[in-house]
């Protein structure tokens, strides 16, 4: 935020997932991974106080595991694991994950991406 805009939003280069991302790699702590981010992909243009049902990013595949970094295969069907805009802000999730991150089926994924896409639009 402090690098886009001194303010609520969240990283926003030109429109870009990928440039916005990588505003990001400084602050991660493996200097030999060169792309940490790879596997994600990131909706600019939305503010850190903005509705917690958008879609802020998400992992680009589906998957089986209920967050990123989980080495363990809770379910059988896979789901998009998304993380919502308010993540920065872990007190305003009623389940208290730090992330606000989500596994949630296929048809869930699209039509809160297409919100996502439709509020930008608004």
């Amino acid at each position: 935020m402090i690098e886009t805009t001194s303010g609520n939003w969240l990283p926003n280069v030109r429109g870009s997932s990928r440039e916005s991302l990588a505003l990001l790699v400084p602050y991660l702590s493996d200097p030999e991974n060169t792309d940490p981010l790879r596997d994600y992909r990131y909706v600019p243009g939305l503010k850190s106080d903005d509705p917690a049902t958008l879609i802020m990013a998400y992992v680009r595949v589906p998957s089986r595991r209920t967050w990123h970094g989980d080495t363990h295969w809770f379910r059988r069907d896979k789901r998009w694991v998304v993380l919502n805009p308010r993540m920065s802000q872990p007190d305003t999730d009623p389940r208290g994950w730090s992330e606000c991150g989500e596994a949630i089926p296929n048809a869930q994924f699209k039509a809160r991406l297409q919100a996502t896409l439709d509020y930008l639009k608004g």
